[in-house]
């Protein structure tokens, strides 16, 4: 299997079971943040202390949400350069009933770093989704 692919699917899974420690080891930091919605992007630079937070609540969220195994993550992976990997992927949340939470799509520039693959980007468009599904509840 390509390694990407692989690294992805244990990403996938981790977020699945709430594992945050787990998560902090598939970021490289400084790590750069765009979210887009219906403003202007927001970019950010993000360290490890406050993305540990972020992601924190991000589970925190999910598990609000119910958010299933059934999950799913389609990714389609190009090699710009060597050693870069730029992977897009549909994110189709799921509840317990395998009934449609919402579905985002992110863009992930992984770099094999010396500790191993690692996510040293992230472009979303999930933050205008996640907010109107919490307000739904």
């Amino acid at each position: 299997m390509d390694p990407v692919r692989e690294f992805m699917q244990r990403y996938r899974d981790a977020f699945v079971r709430g594992d945050v420690d787990g998560l902090l080891d598939f970021y490289g930091f400084p790590m750069q943040l765009v979210g887009t919605g219906p403003a202007v992007p927001a970019v950010s630079v993000v360290g490890e202390e406050d993305w540990q937070a972020t992601v924190r609540s991000l589970v925190r969220a999910y598990r609000r949400l119910r958010v299933s195994p059934a999950s799913t993550g389609e990714f389609s992976i190009t090699r710009p350069v060597p050693d870069v990997a730029s992977v897009q992927a549909h994110w189709a949340l799921r509840g317990p009933q395998d009934e449609p939470i919402y579905d985002f799509t992110a863009l992930y520039t992984v770099v094999d770093a010396e500790n191993g693959l690692r996510i040293v980007a992230i472009v979303h468009d999930e933050l205008p989704k996640i907010t109107a599904a919490l307000k739904a509840l």
